[in-house]
């Protein structure tokens, strides 16, 4: 199995597979003669609780037969009834499992430190401008501009989209500022989001573990404190956050955030895969959080800490870094718009 081109190769035959059917048969070929639970598997392949509601994992074991058990006599992966899945090596699928095996180990199992990524000392301090699209469909735009302070940084956020996936829309538009310490923790924030047309405005200041909160919708202020454990990071933190860290492949970072549309601090794990090729022929830097349940975030970072691409479940919504006068045209019409 080749870990960052989604490849696996069955008894000679290469066949390419999607990132959550990668992260399945990873699993199942590190455990084999085990049979694995369904909680399990959504655990670890979308870092979530698994729902009992949800067939997520019995549709992606069924891609994956699909694919590996093509061809072959016999079938690798097998039902347990009322327990789960497992992966069965008996001497019949003795080649069929081995090449599995061999590129699983040779090709990327264990942690390397990255070759061509160096840890970075601060966080690019520029703008940049990222266009949202759906199906290449220009649906909104992101502007991120970063400035150093005399303690920290400064993290000021613009977006808009206007987004339907899977029969679910979603309109919204928002301001953000965040205060940073130097390792990006966060000490502030001013917010202001539109979302289905209902306006809220929010002010944050971090201290002694607890974001102190006042938000003001519908004419109504409201404050809350929001208690947690260690440090905290904003969003726009969160892909360079691992850049600032020793990079090691297969290493994972669980990281505490402040969601502002849930008002709330949750948990994301964001973990590097390793380097994969550019169009223009540089590296990137890929990464993967899990900030939408039970779907990959990939991400794509240049050596400085900017972001150059991010997709989410497998190129259903994706986000590319543009230049700005190629966004010019977009956001002065979505402006007009309002």
């Amino acid at each position: 199995m080749t870990p960052f081109s989604h490849k696996a190769c069955c008894s000679g035959k290469e066949i390419l597979l999607a990132g959550e059917e990668y992260d399945v048969l990873k699993r199942y070929v590190r455990n084999p003669n085990t049979v694995l639970s369904r909680p399990e598997i959504a655990k670890h392949v979308w870092n979530n609780i698994f729902d009992n509601f949800t067939n997520i994992v019995d549709v992606y074991v069924n891609y994956l037969r699909k694919k590996v058990d093509a061809d072959y006599p016999s079938e690798l992966i097998h039902t347990v009834l009322g327990q789960g899945y497992i992966l069965r090596k008996h001497m019949k699928h003795l080649f069929h499992f081995m090449f599995l095996t061999i590129f699983l180990t040779v090709l990327g199992a264990l942690p390397a430190t990255a070759g061509s990524f160096e840890k970075i000392s601060k966080p690019p301090v520029s703008e940049r401008w990222f266009g949202i699209y759906v199906d290449n469909d220009r649906v909104g735009y992101y502007r991120l501009k970063i400035e150093e302070t005399s303690d920290g940084y400064r993290m000021e956020g613009d977006g808009n989209v206007h987004i339907i996936v899977m029969g679910i829309s979603k309109v919204a538009a928002a301001h953000e500022i965040y205060l940073v310490g130097k390792n990006l923790s966060l000490r502030s924030l001013d917010v202001e989001q539109t979302i289905n047309g209902i306006h809220s405005h929010l002010y944050g200041k971090v201290g002694d573990e607890v974001v102190r909160i006042k938000s003001e919708s519908n004419g109504k202020t409201t404050e809350r404190l929001l208690k947690f454990k260690g440090e905290i990071f904003p969003g726009p933190a969160l892909n360079i956050y691992p850049m600032m860290r020793d990079i090691v492949f297969g290493k994972s970072y669980k990281i505490l955030t402040f969601d502002p549309e849930e008002v709330r601090v949750k948990e994301v794990e964001v973990s590097v895969l390793g380097e994969e090729k550019a169009g223009d022929g540089s590296f990137s830097l890929k990464l993967r959080n899990s900030l939408y349940p039970f779907v990959n975030n990939d991400i794509w970072m240049d050596g400085h800490g900017n972001t150059i691409f991010e997709s989410v479940r497998d190129g259903l919504v994706t986000t590319k870094a543009e230049d700005s006068k190629v966004l010019e045209k977009f956001v002065t019409n979505r402006a007009t718009a309002k």
